[in-house]
């Protein structure tokens, strides 16, 4: 009853969830984000699922750390 009464049948074929939808984020913002995160998502899923690239960074303050330098 509830989507009948907001006017949206969500079984519908023609139903679009993200009709309404506006990114504030802008096309440039989205590139730059994927372009500065490149390089640690290369990392994660290469071959040894980033623990090459974890054991490189510093160890940040209390951390245990279990493999690396």
């Amino acid at each position: 009853m509830e989507y009948v009464r907001g006017g949206v049948n969500p079984w519908s074929t023609s139903y679009n969830p993200l009709a309404q939808f506006r990114s504030t984020t802008t096309r440039d913002q989205a590139t730059a984000d994927y372009i500065s995160a490149r390089e640690v998502v290369n990392a994660f899923t290469g071959e040894d699922s980033g623990s090459g690239y974890l054991a490189g960074r510093p160890a940040a303050a209390g951390e245990t750390r279990l493999a690396g330098k």
